[in-house]
């Protein structure tokens, strides 16, 4: 069976997915099911009467969370698969809507999020349907992140100056930026530039998801250094950006 096949039968037939997740540790179970996921932007003061644009919805971690929390809710995914399993998981929510990248008629957004699945591309089509007083949401792994040098796959991803200048060429502006630990995917703490982590803050290994990895050095202690050396920016496994026009 197809793992998404599996995904959709999970959503249909169990009642409570964090229940199910007490007995279940695969990864594709983890990634799309755990309200951890939510974590990343549940904090966060959305206006509640705004309209939100949500690329890259994958299996709907999050879209139930931009359901709860604004008047109205665009998905964009473009694999049906995974837009099957987003329908059936959040069907109760009359303020959804799911479509591919074709199908996207809305003009105009409050807020847009790119969490993961970030690409210059996308990032330039959120540009051309951003309110102009709206904000952009984005989250993307470090290239440099600490977990990366310690044994991790390394993603294809960019840097915090270089992002920053990604978003700066495309006349936008970041305002805010933020520093998920361990990392987007699965965030138990959030860092910002006001309020970066002390020494002894971060006191375990990055977790390895998907499969075992081998631990080049103790994370903990050279996060410490970095973060005596006040270069824990350059090194956080993952970024949580806000970024508004430059105009």
């Amino acid at each position: 069976m197809d793992i998404y096949d599996e995904l959709l039968n999970i959503v249909k037939t169990e009642s409570d997915l964090e229940e199910f997740l007490t007995h279940e540790n695969k990864w594709e179970y983890l990634y799309n099911f755990s309200n951890i996921r939510k974590n990343i932007l549940e904090w966060y003061d959305f206006k509640s009467d705004a309209k939100l644009l949500e690329f890259g919805a994958e299996c709907g971690a999050l879209t139930g969370l931009f359901c709860e929390r604004v008047k109205e809710v665009v998905s964009v995914e473009d694999d049906e698969r995974k837009r099957l399993v987003n329908k059936a998981r959040n069907e109760k929510y009359s303020n959804l809507k799911i479509v591919s990248n074709e199908e996207l008629s809305e003009k105009s957004f409050d807020y847009i999020t790119i969490i993961g699945n970030f690409s210059i591309e996308t990032l330039k089509k959120a540009k051309k349907l951003l309110k102009p007083k709206g904000r952009l949401i984005i989250a993307i792994e470090n290239k440099y992140g600490m977990k990366y040098w310690s044994g991790e796959e390394r993603p294809d991803t960019y840097s915090r100056m270089q992002l920053i200048g990604i978003i700066r060429r495309e006349g936008l502006l970041e305002d805010e930026v933020y520093y998920p630990i361990p990392d987007y995917v699965l965030p138990t703490e959030i860092y910002s530039s006001n309020n970066l982590p002390k020494v002894g803050s971060i006191s375990a290994n990055s977790p390895a998801y998907e499969k075992e990895k081998i631990t080049a050095f103790d994370e903990p202690s050279a996060f410490d250094m970095v973060i005596k050396d006040r270069r824990f920016e350059e090194f956080a496994n993952s970024f949580l950006i806000f970024a508004k026009s430059n105009s």
